[in-house]
């Protein structure tokens, strides 16, 4: 069963800033999901809609754990201590990069030289997003 995600371009998703950038032709990174129950897919394209190869993509959590820095900063000793994953992919010739679902929410941030950085937070089982 495939679940249909879509998120489309503009200040709307991206806020005030991204909206900016895109009226000057900075950055005119589209990104948008597909994906089933097992996998979700990122595509990120350039202001002309062209497929941006080699961008750099972490997936992150959306909203992660705080980290134990009791001991100056560090983790206390002998605590065990548990950090969220992050994954990064970077997209192939297509745009395209894709990653296991997590069954939580999730936040995307490209990054490729030359561009601004933008991000995009997911909601578990999310259908669409503007």
């Amino acid at each position: 069963m495939k679940l249909p995600h879509h998120l489309r371009s503009g200040a709307a998703l991206f806020g005030a800033p991204f909206g900016a950038l895109l009226s000057a032709g900075l950055l005119g990174a589209g990104l948008s999901f597909a994906g089933n129950v097992l996998a979700t897919t990122l595509t990120v394209t350039d202001a002309t809609g062209q497929p941006l190869a080699t961008a750099k993509v972490r997936e992150v959590a959306a909203a992660p754990r705080k980290l134990d820095t009791a001991d100056g900063g560090y983790p206390t000793p002998g605590k065990a201590n548990t950090v969220d994953i992050e994954v990064t992919r970077f997209t192939d010739a297509a745009g395209q990069a894709t990653w296991a679902d997590r069954g939580a929410a999730v936040r995307y941030i490209v990054r490729k030289p030359g561009y601004q950085d933008a991000s995009v937070d997911a909601a578990p089982g999310q259908a669409a997003a503007s």
